[in-house]
């Protein structure tokens, strides 16, 4: 070893760093082993566990103590800030993009433990209360609420235990689906010789990624779904290639080396039925006769690992967190909470002031003596009721005052009660204009009503409504995204070295019902045929596809000559098959039309050299199918 390293240093001039550079030793090592390697090496000889680029490596497992600098980096984050200048909807955006970012390369590759990450979780919330030091705070939503969705009533917040999930699920499915980095080569030789990732589990001295890979493969069995290309990659037993493959595993032990391309006939274009019958189940050989598409010859049509939940078949990991909080929290759509976060006009802590009314959250007197006994409920303004979030917002003298006198001139005595149902009334009969400046109003009467309490600053309707009119006056524009601007000609022209043009179209809704229409005129714009037929798909681009389908049955049964001209109002559907990237693909459902389509051009060559699909706008159609 010493002498690869004084060759690497010669020839490339670089060479390694003692102080950077630690040690470990087997539990076999001799003391007389140690010493003799730290002679040649004068490295530092590491503990039980050390860090590498900010993760944790540990020789005998992992525990909270190994997450120590975690915290640290954490802490020092918040040691920067300064809590007071910051709003509450400032620091829930810091916890979101900032804080929260923080722990994630080390989630992807382990499964942290819960005290660790019940600590953090314990950061975060009294970061997001407003605790300085070793101060008291007080947490008016629980956590568990705050980490749900804007539409669920949340702060869309992510769980830590959740979002560690999804991370673990992640690195999974880029080692199921064939990863080739050197992690993954080293995983899959060490624990995966002579058997599946699904058929074992995991042992006493596995790798703690590999721990992690089996707690948690039950989130992720059911979801996933090889497609078969040229059927190589995918072996025969223990692989999600057709619906009942688990029952299979323990079945037949001898088939572990035979993959799906060697159970086809690629003679008689047919599954190799006495090979089906040996080593699956009855009912699986009937569910793998029915597959497609079926292995192909080409050896470069990939196989392919799809995650069903994802649109094109990737794993995503954003999906991944929403699927699994939905399991586990089950929490109820919150209409009311979903149009406050929605309206652009507000700012961000006016929408999160609006939030705490909506979960009875703002730190009135009467909502403090329900959480600490001492303190008195009347209002400390007019001294006449108990001060609710209603009667401090709607009813106590100076916010009447304000109410009355701005434009929208509401009597705040016949609105009701509950601070909930007044919101309600406001987002259902209010004007965009009026609601936002209804949010305004609300928030100057609350900032109003705490430089009273808490600066004895005497109040004053008219610079209260004043403060209220100035922020109505300042629109807050969300964030737009730079799009990619597409240039299409506003007119087709078709040339007459076509013998014949083909319309193809596609229709989907979200009910299920679908449909596909092909039209093919002659050179000479005569109408030759025309047909329309109902397809059970599950998206747009699949309906598409399936028109092209259709269009090349009906040129072949028609035998129209070529070259041919298809037009199609699908962008992506005319990439796809002009530049031939899989990227291109919206929908992995869609994929083994895509098969059958590739297969049917290359039996025609002369079809697919001729195979020009143009992105029409729909509305250009009926000119152009009333010139022909």
């Amino acid at each position: 070893m010493r002498g690869i390293l004084d060759t690497f240093t010669s020839m490339s001039g670089l060479c390694e760093n003692p102080e950077k550079s630690v040690i470990w030793f087997s539990k076999r090592a001799t003391s007389r082993d140690k010493r003799g390697v730290l002679s040649i090496f004068p490295v530092e000889y590491a503990p039980r566990t050390t860090t590498y680029l900010g993760c944790p490596i540990s020789k005998a497992g992992y525990y909270t103590r190994d997450f120590i600098n975690l915290k640290e980096r954490i802490l020092n984050k918040l040691a920067g800030w300064k809590l007071h200048t910051l709003s509450f909807a400032g620091r829930t955006e810091l916890i979101r993009s900032v804080l929260q970012s923080m722990p994630m390369h080390v989630m992807a590759t382990q499964l942290l433990p819960k005290k660790v990450l019940n600590d953090l979780s314990s950061i975060f919330k009294k970061f997001l209360w407003g605790k300085v030091g070793h101060n008291r705070y007080l947490a008016l939503v629980g956590w568990e609420k705050i980490c749900t969705t804007f539409q669920q009533g949340g702060l869309n917040i992510r769980n830590l235990n959740t979002l560690n999930i999804s991370w673990v699920m992640k690195t999974l499915y880029n080692f199921l689906a064939g990863d080739k980095t050197t992690w993954a080569k080293v995983c899959g030789a060490k624990y995966c010789e002579g058997k599946g990732f699904w058929e074992g589990n995991y042992q006493r001295g596995n790798s703690d990624l590999w721990k992690a890979f089996h707690k948690i493969k039950h989130c992720i069995k059911a979801d996933l779904l090889w497609i078969i290309g040229s059927g190589s990659k995918i072996p025969a037993i223990g692989q999600p290639w057709y619906p009942n493959w688990e029952i299979d595993i323990q079945q037949a032990p001898q088939a572990t080396d035979l993959s799906v391309r060697d159970l086809f006939n690629f003679q008689l274009n047919q599954w190799r039925i006495q090979n089906l019958t040996q080593i699956f189940h009855p009912n699986s050989v009937h569910q793998i006769q029915s597959l497609k598409p079926t292995p192909t010859q080409d050896l470069t049509v990939p196989d392919r690992l799809v995650w069903k939940p994802s649109k094109n078949g990737l794993f995503s990991l954003k999906l991944a967190y929403q699927f699994l909080a939905n399991q586990s929290q089950e929490a109820p759509a919150d209409h009311l909470a979903g149009k406050i976060w929605s309206i652009n006009d507000l700012q961000p802590k006016i929408k999160a002031f609006l939030w705490k009314i909506t979960h009875h959250a703002l730190p009135t007197m009467y909502e403090l003596r329900r959480r600490i006994p001492r303190i008195s409920p009347v209002c400390p303004r007019c001294g006449m009721e108990n001060e609710t979030i209603h009667h401090m917002l709607f009813i106590c003298t100076v916010s009447r005052a304000v109410w009355f006198c701005s434009p929208l001139a509401i009597r705040t005595e016949e609105l009701p009660l509950d601070p909930m149902q007044t919101l309600q009334w406001a987002f259902s009969i209010l004007l965009k204009e009026q609601l936002t400046l209804f949010a305004n109003i609300a928030w100057a009467v609350w900032k109003s009503r705490n430089a009273y309490v808490f600066r004895a600053h005497k109040e004053n309707p008219t610079s209260t409504l004043a403060e209220a009119m100035a922020l109505q006056a300042v629109k807050v524009h969300p964030m737009s995204r730079p799009t990619e601007e597409v240039h299409m000609d506003e007119t087709v022209y078709i040339s007459s070295r076509y013998a014949a043009v083909c319309f193809l179209d596609g229709s989907w809704d979200n009910n299920g019902r679908s449909g596909v229409g092909v039209a093919v005129y002659c050179n000479k714009g005569r109408l030759q045929h025309i047909s329309c037929k109902p397809e059970n798909v599950g998206s747009p681009f699949q309906a598409e596809l399936a028109a092209l389908q259709h269009a090349l049955q009906v040129i072949t049964d028609l035998q129209v000559p070529k070259p041919i001209l298809f037009l199609s109002d699908c962008m992506n559907l005319t990439q796809y098959l002009n530049e031939g990237e899989e990227e291109l693909i919206q929908d992995w459902r869609a994929i083994p039309a895509n098969f059958q389509c590739r297969a049917f051009l290359q039996q025609n060559h002369a079809l697919r050299h001729f195979l020009l699909l143009v992105p029409v706008k729909y509305r250009l159609l009926v000119p152009v199918v009333k010139r022909y």
